[in-house]
This record gives C-alpha cells, sequence and structure tokens, in this order.
C-alpha cells in the first residue's frame, strides 16, 4: 500500500516536472510580453518624480505639447517661427531678383559706353 502511494506521487510529481518543461517557453514568452507591457504602461502614463530622476510626462502630454508647437500661438511656437523665415525667405529673394536686374542693366550701360568709346 505505502509503495503504491510513493509510486502514484512519483509518476504525478514526473507529470508535473514534465509539464513544467513543456510550459515553461510559454512562460518565458509571458514574462517577456508583461516585462513590455509595464514598460508600455509607465512610458504612456509617465511617471512621477523619484529620487535622482526628473518626472516623465506620459505620452498624452507630449502630444498636446507637440501639437501646441504646431499651431500659431502670437510667435513662440515651431510654426510661427517657420512662417516667419518663410515669409523672411520671400523677401530675400525678392532682393536677389532686383539686385540680378539692376546687375544686368549695369552690364548693358557698360557695354553701351565701351561701344561708343570705340567709336
Amino acid at each position: 500500500m505505502i509503495i503504491t502511494i510513493f509510486a502514484t506521487v512519483g509518476v504525478i510529481t514526473a507529470a508535473l516536472l514534465g509539464l513544467r518543461q513543456l510550459l515553461q517557453p510559454y512562460k518565458d514568452k509571458f514574462d517577456h510580453f508583461m516585462n513590455w507591457f509595464e514598460d508600455f504602461k509607465r512610458d504612456w502614463s509617465g511617471e512621477e518624480e523619484s529620487p535622482g530622476r526628473d518626472r516623465t510626462p506620459g505620452v498624452m502630454e507630449r502630444l498636446n505639447r507637440l501639437d501646441g508647437e504646431l499651431s500659431s500661438n502670437g510667435g513662440k511656437s515651431t510654426k510661427d517661427v517657420v512662417n516667419k523665415l518663410y515669409d523672411n525667405q520671400g523677401i530675400l529673394m525678392e532682393a536677389f531678383v532686383e539686385m540680378g536686374e539692376r546687375l544686368i542693366s549695369i552690364e548693358e550701360c557698360l557695354s553701351v559706353n565701351k561701344s561708343q568709346e570705340k567709336i
């Protein structure tokens, strides 16, 4: 009777150990997924300030800040700066065109003067 009990316990133990070996790769993958998910949640919600670490804003807070930079707000946003640079580029292009026209007229005047000196 005792031998039967020990044999049964041995068979059950062997079956559980075998089952553990079969399921170990899936447990490792599950643990890896859970670690990734914890990192994702921490990144999504952000982290409060802790000793030796600054506060980390969450995804929505960062997106709102980025959205604020891409909309006009009176000269301080990235969009306002880009628009100002674009406007300045137009002014510079107009100045270059005008300068080119002046140089062409100066060259024409010089060529007319040279042709008159030869006569």
